[in-house]
């Protein structure tokens, strides 16, 4: 990364935000200065206003999300509407920071607004993609057929091709397997090591990113300030603090339940009797890609004719993988692990409904099929289908 004079001065004094339909401001009276080229972590309860105060000082926050209770914020002493360019953010969502529908196109469109020479963009694109490890991509791969991770690692090449003065970043490694952890946080650390930018991080993998951090700073209820200091000092003296408010304090390992610890209906299941099979999954394939309107039209047909028998029903769709089988049990608690673009974000996606599978069956049981959701209208709902994906949005609401 070229280097930059420095990184921007990111100033509150006295902020305030109010969202919408909530009795009290979500950030109140907040008052922060971060140093050009500082590295600050920052953590807190959920619902305290990180990612409110992340998109306020990204300038996308607007009037239309809420209003502003008072005070100002300035990057470089400019409101952030008006530093365009000098904050690059990366949300919790991948899927909102693509915006172009190849690999190339979507980490060139920031620089491209940004008006920068066109011999220049594409050596800012090549050299964000290997910065993130995407480099062994061709810049005309989809976007759309990128896994979550990857998507993840996408969004950030797009910041890093701006060569923005500071960084935001919204839990930035929050869909990525260990390795990709470890490698997206150095590829972070580097950038801003090289560009001098200043560094603003939400995350809940607090023992990845302290020790490379200056400051850290703990928000608390309505947004105000609790511990700010550095992060070994803060650590120790929230600890119990950021614990209970759910946050992965370093060292520290939730009590799994113990024999005898009172469990409510609820937790342990509900009215379900546990391990009673609701979802059944046989030599599943799974893909990113969406069938057809026309395809879409064949299938329907062609599971109203098998009626309530399941059976395959090929969709001709490029097989991402293939041969799953698996069971869905009432009250388990399971873990889909594996490598950045195996497959788990489609597989959980296939599962729900959401996308179809190419072959093979996924089979809801008689249980889920019957789960009304608790509805006690005179009037039940239709039966759904074994066939999830051909369930109604009513239908899939009440069940998945």
């Amino acid at each position: 990364m070229e280097a930059t004079p420095r990184g921007a001065r990111i100033e509150l004094n006295n902020f305030s935000w109010h969202h919408p339909g909530r009795p009290e401001p979500v950030i109140s009276g907040l008052n922060l200065t971060i140093n050009p080229g500082e590295k600050v972590l920052l953590l807190g309860t959920s619902g305290a206003g990180k990612s409110t105060l992340l998109h306020a000082i990204a300038g996308v926050l607007h009037d239309d999300d809420g209003e502003s209770a008072g005070g100002t914020i300035t990057i470089n002493g400019q409101a952030p509407a008006e530093a365009r360019g000098t904050a690059g953010m990366m949300q919790q969502d991948p899927e909102s920071s693509i915006v172009m529908a190849t690999v190339g196109n979507d980490v060139a469109f920031g620089p491209e607004n940004l008006r920068v020479p066109r011999e220049e963009i594409w050596g800012r694109v090549t050299e964000a993609l290997t910065a993130v490890g995407l480099n062994h991509l061709p810049l005309d791969h989809p976007s759309s057929a990128l896994s979550g991770g990857q998507k993840q690692r996408l969004g950030l090449a797009g910041i890093l091709s701006m060569h923005p003065g500071a960084m935001i970043l919204d839990e930035p490694t929050a869909n990525l397997d260990p390795s990709g952890v470890q490698e997206v946080r150095d590829s972070i650390l580097a950038a801003a090591q090289a560009t001098g930018a200043t560094l603003l991080v939400v995350e809940h993998r607090v023992s990845i990113w302290a020790p490379h951090m200056d400051r850290i700073i703990v928000l608390g209820e309505g947004g105000t300030i609790t511990h700010d200091g550095a992060p070994d000092t803060v650590l120790t003296e929230a600890r119990q603090e950021l614990i209970d408010a759910g946050v992965w304090v370093p060292n520290y390992v939730p009590r799994a339940p113990q024999t005898g610890d009172a469990v409510t209906g609820e937790a342990a299941g509900g009215d379900n009797e546990r391990g009673e099979a609701l979802l059944r999954a046989e030599n599943l394939s799974i893909t990113r890609a969406q069938p057809t309107p026309k395809q879409r039209r064949a299938r329907r047909r062609t599971i109203k004719r098998l009626g309530d028998t399941p059976a395959p029903v090929p969709v001709d769709l490029p097989v991402l993988r293939g041969g799953i089988n698996l069971t869905l049990r009432a009250g388990e608690h399971l873990s889909v692990l594996g490598p950045n673009g195996a497959g788990k974000s489609t597989l959980a996606l296939t599962l729900a409904g959401l996308l179809t599978a190419p072959d093979g069956t996924l089979t809801a049981t008689d249980a889920l099929r019957n789960h009304d959701g608790g509805n006690q209208s005179g009037e039940r709902e239709n039966r759904a289908h074994w066939d999830v994906p051909t369930w109604t949005p009513a239908q899939m609401l009440s069940r998945i």
